[in-house]
């Protein structure tokens, strides 16, 4: 009974923020929206070649943003498989086309997922990654004494005096 009870409170906001959202798109498009019949018919007369082609790009596109976003992460330490990194791509898409602020959504859950995604299996706490994070980049972008150089964020002079707060590369 109690486990039934804090699920509902769990989920009643995002249950009644979906329910709204949902009544006012209904509200907001009536009678905005072209006629099923209409649509049918113009899929009727449609190329299909090109229809395929546009299909097929679009796909290849997104495993191909999949495969450099993985191929970033792994290269930073973090194990990424190929179907995780496709997972987030996708929905990510999706996120960014379906929502107003789809974007900042999109930023917001990728971000979210790369942390879950960068956490040991076997601990229990989780562990915060960041792409700005040196310790968690591994041998992309080393603070360990061994290496000569790193990478700061912290305000550097330039030569004529003034700071700047831009990226810097600098010896150690």
């Amino acid at each position: 009974m109690g486990t039934t009870r804090s699920r509902w409170r769990r989920w009643r906001l995002p249950l009644v923020a979906a329910v709204a959202v949902v009544a006012l798109a209904v509200i907001g498009l009536h009678g905005r929206l072209p006629d099923p019949r209409d649509i049918l018919t113009v899929l009727a007369g449609a190329d299909w070649g090109w229809i395929l082609l546009a299909a097929f790009l679009q796909t290849v596109s997104l495993v191909a943003f999949a495969y450099q976003q993985r191929r970033i992460l792994v290269a930073m330490g973090v194990p990424m498989g190929r179907r995780d990194a496709l997972g987030i791509t996708l929905a990510s898409t999706a996120i960014s086309i379906a929502l107003p602020a789809g974007a900042v959504a999109s930023t917001g859950y990728s971000i979210r997922e790369y942390e879950r995604a960068a956490r040991p299996a076997s601990s229990a706490p989780p562990r915060r990654w960041s792409p700005a994070s040196p310790r968690s980049a591994g041998s992309a972008c080393s603070t360990s004494p061994t290496r000569s150089r790193s990478w700061s964020t912290a305000p550097i002079r330039s030569s004529t005096g003034s700071r700047s707060r831009s990226w810097a590369h600098s010896p150690r």
